[in-house]
């Protein structure tokens, strides 16, 4: 059997280092994984000398930065391997890099040099997550087996990122009276949370397979979207409309409510209502 050799009470990045070698690393996912002290064998096995025992984050072996100066880490040595032996998917490679960019950061304390580094919302970031976990009983190929799957999602999150990104790109940008606004064809939820964040004070997508339309507004009582739904609503008679009660969200649908009848307007029609409210 396979073994990942780590060390005890593992951290982000000896944690990330078992996901890619049993997410990556062929033959590997079933692979046990064994917990020592900082630099100690595990059964007298010395790092890298038998091909079915991988030390990483530990052991000062190959998949180990305690031994070399700079701001390295184990899981981002793995993935340097990975790439150079053409072990990642294409389709996932640059969301995998910025995962692992993340984790480098954390492991090397640069979240002290982020913007307002006490406020609480770092406390919710992954890393920190774990140094909680530790205090809840759970034992350490427990705490492993949570946060690979967190991983695993945060690998898709950046998928559809990258993916959001190339959207916005190609998004058509309106004028209105709420300001700069941005219309996009896509069901990615992704692409309308990142316009927004990147200062859009409008943005509608249209579900190009659905038919389903979301329009939101940053959260402000001056773009309220009441006017947009009310004149929606007097030319589309059978499409099912919701108006949250922030007035910062219209939805045609959504992922809570599936089976909602999409809109008749078309994404221009819909530009044209914005533009005239």
């Amino acid at each position: 059997m396979k073994t990942i050799v780590t060390h005890l009470s593992p951290d982000l990045d000896a944690i990330t280092s078992c996901w890619l070698i049993r997410r990556f690393m062929p033959g590997w996912d079933e692979a046990g994984i064994v917990f020592v002290p900082q630099q100690t064998l595990w059964n007298e096995v010395k790092p890298d000398s038998d091909p079915d025992i991988l030390y990483v984050d530990t052991g000062f072996g190959k998949f180990d930065h305690h031994q070399i100066k700079g701001r390295l880490s184990a899981s981002k040595i793995i993935y340097s391997h990975l790439t150079i032996e053409k072990l990642i998917d294409p389709g996932c490679s640059a969301a995998l890099g910025r995962v692992i960019e993340y984790v480098n950061e954390i492991d090397n304390f640069a979240e002290v040099t982020y913007p307002d580094p006490t406020s609480d919302k770092y406390d919710f970031c992954l890393h920190q997550l774990i140094t909680g976990l530790k205090k809840t009983g759970l034992n350490d190929l427990a705490i492993v087996d949570a946060v690979s799957k967190l991983l695993e999602g945060s690998l898709e999150l950046f998928k559809n990122k990258i993916r959001a990104e190339k959207e916005v790109e190609k998004g058509y940008i309106f004028q209105s009276t709420f300001g700069k606004c941005l219309s996009m064809s896509t069901a990615n939820d992704e692409a309308l949370r990142l316009a927004q964040k990147m200062g859009y004070q409008l943005v509608m997508t249209k579900d190009p397979q659905k038919g389903s339309v979301r329009i939101k507004t940053p959260p402000s009582k001056d773009l309220d979207l009441t006017p947009v739904y009310n004149k929606i609503k007097e030319k589309d008679t059978k499409g099912y409309w919701f108006l949250h009660i922030s007035k910062n969200m219209l939805l045609n649908g959504s992922a809570m409510t599936p089976n909602a009848t999409p809109t008749t307007l078309t994404s221009q029609q819909l530009i044209e209502i914005i533009q005239h409210v």
